[in-house]
């Protein structure tokens, strides 16, 4: 019971970025946030080079999902979406993306 008390301070203070000790193996901390850290090591692409325009189609047991997106401004699309879930259900949209 009296472990309780003192997880949070535990976790608390494991969060508290402090100075490594010698000979310790540690990385050094990726500067800027995260997601700069994940651009820089590759993890994630950037969105700013992706190109969002174009049809898109996956076919699967149930049917096919369609998707297309048409640019109609810098960083601006008119989408269309379908999603097929079998033979009778299905969903559809069709709208802006920024």
């Amino acid at each position: 019971m009296r472990l309780i008390w003192a997880l949070p301070l535990i976790l608390m203070l494991s969060a508290c970025d402090g100075a490594a000790t010698p000979g310790a193996d540690t990385a050094p901390a990726p500067s800027g946030d995260l997601e700069e850290a994940a651009l820089e090591a590759g993890l994630v692409v950037d969105p700013d080079s992706l190109e969002l325009e174009g049809a898109f189609e996956r076919p699967s047991d149930l049917g096919t999902d369609r998707f297309c997106a048409v640019r109609t401004g810098d960083r601006r699309y008119t989408i269309g979406l379908r999603a097929v879930f079998g033979a009778d259900s299905s969903c559809h949209g069709r709208g802006t993306a920024t």
